[in-house]
């Protein structure tokens, strides 16, 4: 008898301690894209240049590399006109790894990066963007060239 009251007891306290840490992860979710700025795309500013920073798609994560001979940022990072991410400055030779699920629409939906648990099919990305303040402090919009990888159609 006392073997199935421990059995019993261990199966409750399991229970309750699976609930509590669900509980904890899920709200410590929710409060890091609370914080997140939710905007829309400024379609107001044309995007003039296109530097040579080629951002790859890497299942679910973008990889890039400052390439140019200036630090980018601080700004924003806008993936197909739609998902912005902000982005602290980014020295000249640094790689970079974001992952897609951190990009978020004025909405905010998540931008669907796939994966193996992955319910829907993801998106491609077509089009990686740079918004910062030019040498006048006024914000523009800065062209980045996707690499597409068979992984990617």
């Amino acid at each position: 008898m006392n073997s199935r009251f421990g059995q019993s007891r261990f199966l409750a306290s399991a229970m309750a301690g699976g609930i509590l840490w669900a509980v904890a992860f899920a709200g410590g979710c929710a409060s890091d894209r609370a914080g997140a700025e939710l905007r829309a795309y400024p379609d107001e500013l044309a995007q003039k240049t296109v530097l040579d920073i080629q951002v790859f798609r890497r299942e679910t994560v973008i990889e890039f590399t400052n390439t140019t001979s200036d630090a980018i940022g601080p700004g924003t990072i806008w993936l197909n006109k739609r998902f912005s991410r902000a982005i602290e400055k980014i020295a000249i030779g640094e790689r970079v790894e974001l992952p897609l699920t951190d990009f978020q629409d004025e909405f905010g939906d998540v931008f669907r990066a796939g994966g193996f648990f992955a319910a829907e099919p993801p998106q491609r990305l077509v089009l990686a963007q740079l918004e910062v303040a030019g040498e006048d402090g006024a914000p523009r919009v800065l062209g980045m060239i996707v690499v597409n990888t068979s992984s990617d159609q």
